[in-house]
């Protein structure tokens, strides 16, 4: 029986290139606001703080980003259109600020 693609070269089971990794091109995660080099910095800054209290500051800060966030766009909006612009922009804001904040991994369960 004739080959089914008598040009291709056949596939041979065996160990995967090197220059592929196993889990195909994967990016790398956002590191959040403890990447390289910042986290010797915060432990410098504050020195107590470790663990889950470490991560519930950052969360705190997370949510405080979320709310200038949804603050700007509630500014802008009400600039540009009144009260019903404000209200949009707040909800705009809010939704941004959220995507971005979990987008980074800034905010940690």
């Amino acid at each position: 029986m004739a080959r089914r693609y008598p040009n291709r070269p056949r596939h041979r089971p065996g160990r995967r290139p090197p220059n592929r990794p196993p889990g195909g091109q994967t990016r790398s995660a956002p590191r959040g606001f403890t990447g390289p080099g910042y986290r010797q910095f915060y432990a410098w800054l504050m020195p107590g703080l470790a663990g889950a209290e470490k991560r519930r500051f950052f969360n705190d800060v997370s949510g405080a980003v979320v709310l200038a966030a949804g603050l700007c766009g509630a500014g802008l909006g009400f600039a540009c259109l009144g009260w019903i612009g404000g209200a949009l922009g707040l909800g705009v804001g809010i939704a941004a600020g959220g995507s971005f904040v979990e987008a980074g991994r800034y905010y940690r369960r």
